[in-house]
């Protein structure tokens, strides 16, 4: 299971946690730790808190890249949140289903991302067609959780829900643990594997026990427009 402990040795949330859970969110293959490690050091080198590890990007390399990977993160969030929309409406669940209900959203909820990031932000298009969709899905699927909360708390006008600041990421990652609980319950449609997004491959992480949350979640139906119907 991948894991970020995002305590710091006095038992204080660490200052850059929140750039630390959007580096994982970018770039969360296990494998891709010389990626975070160069966002992190990009936010190290410009704050002047802690060790930079990797050279750094330029301040334009930085949002174009994270506007980049975040309109893929958020295809995989939207999708990931609308299967288990289907699921939880008795509906068959497919992947095929999702893509087809999600093509018809990306513009209105995509256009709350990019402030959250930066207002001048690079816009990136969001994968559209179904193979670079689907190569989405199963890149970010062990960030998927944490893109569908960014979502949900979009659907639901909760700024609250966000990993943007370290008053909001403990609520943030409350949400999207209980988006991955569903996950694991959720029957997947294909072969290779028997649930949505199994525990140990979604990251989880750490925080002081006393900012720790326990949320419930209704998983609301999507509404379809009627262009799509």
């Amino acid at each position: 299971m991948p894991f970020r402990d995002l305590r710091t040795s006095d038992n204080q949330i660490d200052p850059l946690a929140p750039f630390m859970v959007l580096a994982i969110m970018c770039h969360p293959q296990p494998e891709k730790g010389a990626q975070r490690d160069q966002m992190l050091s990009t936010l190290r080198h410009q704050t002047g808190k802690g060790k930079v590890r990797r050279g750094v990007l330029s301040t334009e390399e930085y949002f174009s890249n994270t506007s980049r990977y975040a309109a893929r993160g958020f295809v995989v969030g939207s999708l990931f949140l609308t299967y288990l929309q289907l699921s939880e409406l008795g509906e068959h669940a497919s992947l095929n289903r999702a893509i087809s209900v999600v093509r018809c959203y990306p513009p209105r909820w995509s256009d709350h991302l990019w402030p959250v990031w930066d207002a001048k932000a690079v816009h990136m298009h969001m994968p559209h067609s179904r193979r670079k969709m689907l190569e989405a899905f199963h890149h970010y699927l062990p960030a998927a959780h944490l893109w569908a909360a960014l979502l949900h708390g979009y659907q639901n006008e909760r700024n609250d829900i966000s990993p943007e600041s370290l008053s909001t990421l403990p609520t943030f990652l409350a949400y999207a643990d209980r988006f991955l609980q569903l996950a694991h319950q959720t029957l997947w449609a294909g072969m290779d594997r028997k649930v949505l997004l199994p525990g140990p491959m979604a990251w989880r992480f750490g925080l002081p026990a006393r900012f720790a949350q326990s949320v419930s979640l209704v998983v609301a139906p999507v509404p379809t427009p009627p262009t799509c119907r």
